[in-house]
């Protein structure tokens, strides 16, 4: 609603004759209303913190693993355009359920530009679990930080015991201009 809408005017129009005080406070609160509508719409947020969440569930094995593929989506405001640049990731966090019990577990997550091969995003160090280990946080092996819209991301698994279970990899970032 704008204030050059004139749609809702014709409905509280008959009440202007019976309750002039109600049509006055009607009338107040659709222009308030129309003032605030016009207002957010103006609004483009400065910053936003998100994450791209990769999970393998059940065993993790190299061979036939079926690891979704994830699009990036950067924003977009009610006439399709973009909000924001990129995505900048500042931090990769990666955990399982079961731990490896015989040997290491390594991954690299891979990115693909306009439909192009996979190239990775981590420098020479990979994404990997020791035996007995559960826990993994990467923040300076980030060698490609910054997504754009319609990048293609990619988890491998590059060796696994087959005992290492439920892996998750969450990359948190924020939105930039």
């Amino acid at each position: 609603m704008s204030p050059s809408d004139t749609s809702f005017l014709p409905l509280i129009s008959p009440i202007k004759g019976k309750d002039f005080k109600l049509w006055q406070a009607l009338n107040l609160l659709y222009s308030m209303v129309s003032n605030v509508n016009n207002s957010v719409n103006d609004i483009k947020p400065q910053a936003y913190f998100d994450s791209i969440r990769f999970v393998v569930f059940g065993a993790v094995v190299t061979q036939n693993q079926m690891v979704p593929i994830y699009r990036v989506m950067i924003p977009r405001d009610q006439n399709n355009n973009l909000l924001f640049t990129s995505f900048q990731i500042s931090v990769i966090y990666a955990t399982l359920i079961s731990a490896p019990i015989t040997s290491l577990l390594s991954c690299d997550i891979l990115i693909s530009r306009n439909g192009g091969s996979y190239n990775t995003i981590l420098s020479s160090t990979k994404i990997s679990f020791a035996v007995g280990q559960s826990f993994s946080k990467y923040s300076d092996t980030i060698s490609q930080n910054s997504f754009q819209d319609g990048d293609l991301l990619r988890l491998d698994v590059l060796s696994a015991d087959g005992n290492a279970a439920n892996l998750e990899v969450v990359m948190g970032g924020q939105y930039v201009n």
